[in-house]
């Protein structure tokens, strides 16, 4: 299965939702995504938010889609980099500021391993809004927790927060 938003459509309505332009901060802001356990969880979640908070330069929010859409649409657009496992999460990429980064964790297992491929939809979706975008292929499936040694992600991080800083 695939989905797919016209690039016209998405700009549209963050612009709709988010008229002006990116805030000036002097702390980097990452946003983590929280699958709390099951299905595309990343087991790996509380060792990585410790190391990106450990930066005395970023600020951490972890997502857990609880609230409402205001405060979703709140939090996406406070992020300068957001990251996490697969999953419906992403959907509030169309929230953030244009120029913010994206870490998506997805899965190496493919069929019959797994009941489903990885979809490209939240690539699509970051590129179509002009957001930068990384893949990194963590061990699992579509149906089972996600691990990847959190080094590797805060590496990704940092070369977004690092190309946002020269951009910003």
């Amino acid at each position: 299965m695939s989905t797919s938003f016209q690039p016209s459509v998405l700009q549209l309505a963050r612009q709709r939702f988010f008229p002006g332009g990116v805030d000036n901060h002097t702390k980097s802001r990452v946003l983590v995504i929280q699958r709390k356990s099951g299905a595309r969880s990343y087991l790996e979640h509380d060792v990585l938010v410790q190391q990106l908070a450990a930066r005395p330069d970023t600020e951490v929010k972890v997502f857990t889609a609880t609230g409402g859409l205001r405060d979703h649409m709140k939090i996406f657009h406070w992020a300068d980099v957001v990251v996490g496992p697969h999953g419906a999460g992403f959907s509030n990429l169309i929230f953030c500021n244009r120029d913010a980064g994206v870490v998506e964790i997805g899965w190496d297992r493919v069929p019959p391993q797994t009941p489903m491929c990885m979809d490209n939809m939240y690539s699509r979706t970051a590129a179509a809004l002009g957001l930068r975008y990384r893949l990194l292929l963590g061990s699992g499936g579509y149906d089972t927790p996600l691990s990847l040694p959190p080094p590797a992600v805060v590496v990704q991080v940092e070369s977004l927060l690092e190309g946002h800083a020269e951009r910003g």
